[in-house]
């Protein structure tokens, strides 16, 4: 049986085949995970790609921010901005 997390409206099934990543990268420890309007999910890791972008159904789509690891270690803040 899958494990289940979170309970009533948000109880979610725990997949640990969802990410599809190529053999030749390696992510390490995920410590943070955001989703944008795409569904698109960013997964933050400790590993050689600090971010690692996937689709809804856990395609790897790109990483980036190799060789960034100082300034990945804050918070990564995204917002809107408009264009008066």
């Amino acid at each position: 049986m899958a494990v289940q997390l979170g309970s009533g409206e948000y109880t979610f099934e725990v997949n640990e085949n969802w990410a599809k990543v190529p053999s030749e990268i390696t992510l390490g420890d995920c410590a943070a995970v955001g989703v944008d309007r795409q569904n698109r999910v960013y997964a933050f890791n400790r590993g050689e790609h600090p971010v690692a972008v996937f689709d809804a159904e856990g395609n790897l789509l790109r990483t980036w921010g190799e060789g960034c690891s100082a300034v990945l270690t804050a918070s990564i803040w995204a917002r809107t901005i408009r264009s008066i």
